[in-house]
């Protein structure tokens, strides 16, 4: 097992909310092999991003992520090794620990190591706005004018 050194504690999360985060941004992982950044997970400070060539999935973290700066790109394969090595009976949380070269992953009965894929992830700010307000107030008067004048010229 490759020895990892000179670790920094990146985050902390419950089992559920590990298998519950990769295995839905699995669904946005590319499985074609070709492109290693399309089929890995990217572990940025407050999120966890997957891209497919038409798929983004983000997942912003509310865990205990300590005030250190993550940038670091895991194979998309954790997921289901993950998955086989964890006990059903899982208590405590499960911490990801980072160096330059590998990621592990420590629970109360294993430790799985896995080396980090080489590269820089995709821009995937240019993609979503980050700052925007997603919200907007309906006038109801016009809304049921315009739901009415709708219906009167699809009557025909």
């Amino acid at each position: 097992m490759p020895k990892v050194e000179a670790k920094d504690y990146a985050m902390m999360a419950p089992k559920d909310a590990w298998f519950e985060t990769l295995g839905n941004l699995s669904k946005c992982l590319a499985t074609d092999g070709i492109n290693k950044m399309m089929s890995s997970y990217h572990f940025a400070s407050d999120r966890i991003e997957a891209l497919d060539s038409h798929m983004l999935g983000v997942k912003w973290l509310d865990w205990n992520t300590h005030d250190i700066d993550i940038d670091a790109i895991i194979p998309g394969y954790i997921y289901k090794s993950l998955k086989k090595i964890i006990s059903k009976h899982e208590q405590f949380g499960i911490g990801l620990y980072l160096d330059s070269r590998y990621a592990e992953f420590i629970g109360s009965d294993f430790n799985y190591v896995v080396k980090l894929t080489e590269g820089k992830f995709f821009d995937t700010s240019r993609l979503l706005n980050m700052g925007m307000n997603y919200e907007f107030k309906v006038d109801a008067k016009e809304l049921n004018d315009v739901s009415k004048e709708y219906a009167k010229l699809t009557k025909n």
